[in-house]
């Protein structure tokens, strides 16, 4: 094993959204359902209750739709930092991602898991945290052995893998 692996990389948009909808985890998927549920639900009072409750169902509708909003501008401005071009360097320590705008370095003990699929490696930090999810596309690598390898340390040193 060595001491640190390093991988240089720049996402597709499309990549992105596919690698996205591929590792969207168990609980996003059911808060989506359930915002979608609230929505209907709150259309249905609304046509329904008198004046007033018309009134409070509306102000519910449009504070959901501003976070839905929020959400979604949230989601595009992350896009656009994940899609420039990148350098991921694994060690003992961590991961740590540079580009020309920014450097962090996010220690094992914030990922939650490591996951990979025959497109992806990623990197999942909790919804605790400002979500950054940190996705490496295996085309990156010179052959399919660097992008196992990088994995299995990654694993090693961070957690136990889980594959897809």
């Amino acid at each position: 094993m060595n001491d640190h692996h390093t991988v240089t990389y720049t996402l597709t948009e499309q990549e992105y959204k596919k690698a996205r909808k591929v590792f969207r985890t168990q609980s996003e998927k059911i808060s989506r359902v359930a915002v979608l549920i609230l929505f209907l639900v709150m259309l249905f009072l609304f046509s329904v209750e008198d004046q007033t409750g018309k009134i409070i169902v509306g102000i519910l509708i449009l504070i959901m739709l501003s976070y839905l909003i929020f959400v979604w501008l949230n989601n595009v401005g992350y896009m656009s930092y994940a899609l420039r071009s990148s350098t991921a360097t694994i060690t003992s320590r961590g991961i740590n991602i540079k580009n020309k705008d920014s450097e962090f370095t996010i220690e094992w003990k914030y990922i939650e898991k490591i996951t990979r699929n025959k497109d992806f490696i990623h990197f999942l930090i909790p919804k605790k945290k400002p979500r950054k999810d940190i996705i490496i596309p295996k085309r990156a690598f010179t052959d399919t052995s660097e992008a196992e390898e990088f994995f299995n340390d990654a694993t090693q040193w961070g957690l136990s893998p889980t594959s897809k």
